[in-house]
């Protein structure tokens, strides 16, 4: 029984040969057709799609087996409240990733183990090609190791730096892709709470990647949320009522996507003080 959102004929995008099915709908529906040639053309072909996939798949099979030490360290990359992420090199493949370094005794003295422990289960939770994925982790007596993919592109907020503000279709292409993620997210019951270009990686190849899940949280319907958290200028008015407030849940995510995609078009936030006051702020938005 197909329910709405799945697929039929799929073979068919593999060769050329004909394929034939037999369907019968139980109620009133509406079918959507794509011919191979336009598959094609946005998606590539099947065969190498799935070729990429078994070899990422056994790629994954092995990383599982691999211990820190079989990584070359090739310096870090950025810091942040509980340690430092560095660049590493898996001594077999060659394959390239990122490697947070988290001190055990900073994220007890700051009371942060449940934190992180949410963290690490929203990571292996979402399942989408533009979120930077948990590969591994490790831990010793001083430190906990996260193995993530690592984006060769730097941050978003960098490029807009470097290049100045984008074109409205570009921005366009940023919004789709984030808006795909956010939608993955809250099919997940999610709530990111800080997203920002800061947190907004690119691959090589352009792609964003969302990044950095430490403020993220699970929302249950009838349960909204009300910690003040995430960067000032990004936040939703919700977010900022607090406990006085109704509380919010994922269309926090939504009010940051629109002022995100505001910087990328004018390289400034709508709300953010001229001298950086975080209250200031608040009162603008």
């Amino acid at each position: 029984r197909l329910l709405p959102g799945n697929y039929f004929g799929e073979r068919a995008l593999l060769g050329p040969e004909t394929c034939n099915y037999s369907v019968t709908a139980s109620r009133l529906s509406e079918v959507c057709m794509i011919s191979r040639h336009v598959f094609e053309q946005y998606c590539g072909n099947l065969t190498q799609l799935l070729q990429v996939a078994i070899k990422k798949s056994e790629e994954e099979t092995k990383l599982v087996q691999l211990e820190r030490e079989d990584f070359f360290e090739k310096g870090i990359i950025g810091r942040g409240s509980f340690g430092s992420v560095r660049l590493v090199q898996e001594k077999i493949s060659k394959k390239w990733y990122a490697m947070k370094c988290l001190i055990k005794k900073d994220i007890v003295n700051k009371n942060h183990q449940k934190n992180l422990k949410q963290e690490i289960q929203i990571m292996n939770l979402l399942e989408h090609e533009m979120v930077i994925r948990l590969k591994k982790k490790w831990q010793d007596e001083r430190f906990i190791y996260l193995l993530t993919d690592v984006c060769s592109g730097g941050e978003l907020y960098d490029e807009m730096k470097k290049h100045g503000k984008f074109e409205e279709s570009r921005c366009k292409f940023y919004a789709a892709c984030i808006v795909s993620v956010l939608a993955h997210m809250r099919e997940r019951k999610i709530v990111y709470r800080d997203l920002k270009p800061e947190n907004v990686l690119l691959r090589e190849d352009g792609w964003p990647m969302i990044a950095d899940f430490g403020l993220s949280s699970f929302h249950v319907t009838d349960k909204p949320l009300y910690s003040l958290c995430g960067t000032p200028e990004f936040m939703a008015p919700e977010v900022i009522g607090g406990t006085g407030s109704a509380g919010y849940g994922p269309a926090a995510d939504w009010w940051s996507l629109g002022v995100l995609l505001c910087q990328c078009l004018t390289l400034c936030t709508p709300f953010c003080d001229a001298q950086q006051r975080p209250r200031c702020t608040f009162d603008n938005v």
